[in-house]
Formats: structure tokens, C-alpha cells, sequence
């Protein structure tokens, strides 16, 4: 059990520092080198998220890296691990919370994109994406723990 909270620590400084990169856009622009950088950076996070630009998460003149949903969900997985460490919520629960969320998240996709029935919003965006990050970690880490229980 020791273990499982190491590596529960871990992956929060893990988790943590990727979320500090995403809100990082500021410091690329304040040495050469980082501003040599940027380009490369904002590609290569362009192959997990699209990074359109009325759907960044905009501070001080700055925008994240990530849309307002991938932000969501990063910070989900965050609020959930951090979450697990106070509370153990069963796999069937898991299972449910986790189709929850996803159906959230495609509704407001499908609402939006294909019906257009109404313009996107960050606030929307952003609660579909914490509330389905969260839950996954838990689903994954519950699945994880149970798997590694049943190989003893």
C-alpha cells in the first residue's frame, strides 16, 4: 500500500508540472532560446490538441497551450488522483461516473459542432473536460490497482 501512495505522489508532481507547461506560453517569449523554442513546442502539443485560438484559455495577454476541454481534462486526472487519496470509489462506480462524463462530453460536442444550438463555451468546455479527467484517473487507477491485486 506504501508503494501505491509513492507512486500516487509521483504521478501528482508529474501531473502538476505538465499543467504548469501548459499555462507556460509566457516564459518562451522572455529569452532567446525560448523563443527559438515556441514553435516547436506549440506543433508538437498540437498532436493532442487542435489549439484553436477561441478555444484557449487566454491570461495577461497569453494563451495556454491546450484547448479549454484538454485543460479540463488534465486538471480532472489532478482532481482525481488528489481526490483518491482521501476516497476509494469501487470500479462499478468508476464504470458509471466514467459514462457519465463521456456522454457529457459528446453531447456538448455533438450539441455544438453538429446541431449548433448553441456557440461554444469555455465554462461548459472546461467542467465536461474536468468532470470526464477525473473520472478516468480513478477508472484507471482502480483498474490498475485491481489488476496488479490479482496477479499475487
Amino acid at each position: 500500500m506504501k508503494s501505491y501512495f509513492k507512486i500516487k505522489i509521483i504521478l501528482a508532481f508529474l501531473f502538476s508540472v505538465w499543467i504548469l507547461f501548459i499555462f507556460s506560453e509566457p516564459f518562451f517569449f522572455s529569452s532567446k532560446i525560448g523563443f527559438i523554442t515556441y514553435p516547436f513546442v506549440k506543433k508538437g502539443l498540437n498532436l493532442i490538441c487542435h489549439q484553436e485560438e477561441a478555444k484557449l484559455i487566454s491570461f495577461f495577454g497569453y494563451n495556454s497551450f491546450l484547448c479549454t476541454r484538454c485543460v479540463g481534462l488534465y486538471l480532472g486526472v489532478l482532481a482525481g488522483l488528489l481526490f483518491s487519496f482521501f476516497i476509494h470509489l469501487s470500479i462499478k462506480t468508476n464504470k458509471k461516473l466514467f459514462a457519465a462524463a463521456t456522454t457529457l462530453i459528446i453531447l456538448d460536442i455533438v450539441i455544438y459542432d453538429y446541431i449548433q444550438l448553441y456557440s461554444y463555451n469555455k465554462i461548459i468546455a472546461f467542467v465536461t473536460g474536468l468532470f470526464l479527467g477525473s473520472t478516468l484517473f480513478n477508472y484507471f487507477w482502480d483498474s490498475l490497482t485491481k489488476l496488479k491485486e490479482s496477479d499475487k
